[in-house]
């Protein structure tokens, strides 16, 4: 009699064991759904209410100085009046019309393409670079569906690829380079093809 409570008792530790540890699927698909529902909901209001997640303010969308925000499809929306297009006497700067351009290929998930997006193109030397020749950079990201007809038609496969263009003829590349660089080394890739 002992014997056949100990074995019992072993039985159902183990169980609860195993219910414990595995979780329980009593409850069925529709509990499943709401949990995860409850899972999500929960997680959106804590990524919302942590401060670290709230946009910085250096995300500005900047125009070329002409007034124009070239979107990453091409089209043209007017700047409602960022730094770059304002003037200390807050006139619009003269319109420059780029006679190149550079197309950087990356994902926010691939470290050199943050840290080329971060460090390479903000830097000054690189700024007074694209001013000086006239280069307008478009940036293109491999998770934004827009953008993949341009990851299509260019074959970019690997990231950061950058591709420099005569705006004249935008399907024979000059100047094509994979992998993150800096600015220096990025100022004389491009000034070697221009």
């Amino acid at each position: 009699m002992k014997n056949i409570v100990y074995e019992c008792f072993l039985v159902w530790i183990l169980s609860f064991g195993i219910s414990i540890f595995t979780g329980c699927e009593a409850q069925g698909q529709e509990h499943s759904n709401k949990m995860r529902a409850y899972q999500a909901t929960r997680l959106a209001v804590a990524a919302m209410n942590n401060p670290d997640t709230a946009p910085d303010e250096a995300d500005e969308e900047l125009c070329d100085g002409s007034g124009w925000i070239t979107q990453g499809d091409g089209h043209r929306t007017e700047c409602p009046g960022c730094s770059a297009c304002k003037k200390k006497d807050g006139q619009v700067a003269a319109d420059m019309e780029p006679e190149y351009n550079v197309y950087h290929f990356g994902a926010e998930w691939c470290s050199p393409c943050v840290k080329m997006k971060k460090e390479t193109w903000p830097d000054p030397k690189m700024v007074k670079f694209l001013k000086d020749k006239k280069v307008k950079l478009f940036m293109f990201d491999a998770d934004n569906e827009e953008h993949k007809k341009y990851f299509d038609h260019y074959k970019v496969n690997r990231f950061p690829t950058v591709i420099l263009l005569d705006r004249d003829d935008l399907n024979k590349p000059l100047k094509k380079t994979v992998g993150g660089m800096d600015a220096k080394t990025m100022i004389q890739q491009m000034d070697e093809a221009i």
